[in-house]
């Protein structure tokens, strides 16, 4: 199982916090300036992913890479449901 430093895994929970607090407020706004910089955050781990399998070929840190991409796309996903719910 690939682990995830530790830095990363609070900066989950500071995103995760920053979009139930967006929702809490009804704050369309920052709900979809929260998204941008997720979008911004999965385009620079698609590269970092890129290089990690051209260039360094280190399989174990692309590994992570993709969990952490992953998290991105997840994050998308919970993004789209607050402003949904929001607009209901």
């Amino acid at each position: 199982s690939v682990r995830l430093p530790p830095d990363f895994l609070m900066k989950q929970m500071e995103w995760r916090e920053a979009i139930e607090q967006a929702v809490v407020q009804k704050d369309m706004p920052g709900l979809e300036g929260l998204m941008q910089a997720v979008v911004r955050e999965q385009v620079q781990m698609q590269e970092k992913l890129a290089d990690l399998l051209d260039c360094a070929q280190d399989i174990p840190a692309a590994a992570q890479a993709v969990r952490q991409w992953m998290f991105f796309a997840k994050l998308q996903d919970e993004i789209d449901d607050a402003q949904i719910s929001l607009e209901s």
